[in-house]
């Protein structure tokens, strides 16, 4: 990615790209979706690495409780001190 610093962590590497969301597909990373994407007011974020089903959100509680409300959504909440909810094969 032409451009865009690389950035190393234990078991991964990830291009870091700044600017608004709608210009996903000008930062060239072609049909590729962001693995974090964390707003400049930082209300909230989004984790999506490895698994494409799953996408982890930190938000506020109000928007955490309209996530959890939404029928159209699979949503489970996870604690970080428990162990973490997965889907059986």
């Amino acid at each position: 990615m032409v451009g865009a610093p690389l950035v190393r962590v234990p078991h991964r590497e990830y291009y870091l790209f700044e600017g608004p969301l709608e210009a996903i597909h000008e930062w060239g990373a072609g049909e590729l979706l962001p693995a974090f994407v964390w707003p400049e007011d930082r209300a909230w974020c989004t984790a999506a690495d490895v698994d494409q089903h799953w996408v982890g959100v930190g938000a506020s509680e109000p928007a955490l409780q309209g996530l959890l409300a939404s029928l159209d959504l699979d949503v489970v909440r996870a604690d970080p001190t428990e162990p973490q909810p997965f889907y059986l094969r």
